[in-house]
């Protein structure tokens, strides 16, 4: 690889690495593209001969974590470890959870990115994988939809309760997420 083509790698992953800092710790809308430029050290300039523009830019950076989190429940074959691996992993690696929060508590008029779609699609094939061995095929979009929000909503929900420990808010989750999952119908 030439130095110069080294040196573009560098600079647009510096402005990944830069925006998945700045992004998991704010909203959208209160992060600019000088404030990743900043941090990543580059020109402003720079950024769109990488990236359209900064809602893209976020996109890439949330695609760059959901690829470790998608990596990390490939290795689960049942649902009970896809969910807990999920409520899990959100624990161990707060960045895409806090970027996924910003992105969905959005007001409407942000154009939902196929980036985004096809990320969410990837998630929802590896629980709809491991639902189809217990659900019902008739049930099995329902169930995947009705288990992923519930993840998120307990996530969203108890996480970050003041009055428990990590550990507290993880056994709580974890136990509520046990409780969910007897409740799908099986087949």
């Amino acid at each position: 690889m030439s130095k110069r083509a080294l040196k573009k790698q560098q600079n647009r992953q510096q402005m990944i690495q830069a925006a998945i800092e700045l992004f998991s710790k704010k909203p959208f809308s209160e992060v600019s593209v000088r404030d990743i430029t900043k941090k990543a050290n580059v020109s402003p300039a720079l950024l769109y001969q990488y990236f359209d523009d900064q809602q893209h830019l976020f996109l890439i950076a949330m695609q760059h974590e959901n690829s470790k989190l998608l990596q990390e429940l490939s290795q689960y074959s049942t649902i009970d470890d896809v969910a807990k691996g999920y409520i899990t992993y959100f624990f161990e690696h707060d960045t895409l959870f806090q970027m996924m929060s910003h992105f969905m508590l959005q007001p409407k008029g942000y154009e939902t990115s196929q980036i985004f779609v096809e990320e969410t699609s990837k998630l929802f094939q590896i629980f709809k994988k491991a639902l189809s061995k217990v659900a019902s095929k008739e049930q099995l979009q329902v169930e995947t939809q009705l288990l992923f929000s519930t993840l998120n909503g307990l996530l969203i929900t108890y996480k970050n309760l003041p009055q428990y420990s990590k550990e507290q808010s993880l056994a709580l989750i974890l136990s509520l997420v046990e409780h969910s999952l007897q409740k799908i119908p099986t087949k």
